[in-house]
């Protein structure tokens, strides 16, 4: 029962992904080089804090209700 444009939803949604993306790449680069953990471990800890990040931002940006 949104009223809005599809297509900027997308865009925007799209967009946060890509942040999504390069935040989970810096965060990998930290953990692996900077602090020296196992890169699986690395990996599931950035996996997990770059879902809850977007989810959030997801929530109050991309699917935010219109008053």
């Amino acid at each position: 029962k949104v009223k809005d444009n599809p297509v900027s939803r997308f865009l925007v949604f799209y967009g946060i992904q890509l942040i999504g993306l390069l935040i989970s790449s810096l965060v990998l680069m930290f953990f692996i080089e900077n602090l020296g953990w196992d890169k699986l471990v690395a990996k599931a800890l950035s996996i997990l804090i770059v879902a809850l990040l977007l989810f959030e931002l997801n929530n109050l940006i991309t699917f935010r209700r219109k008053r």
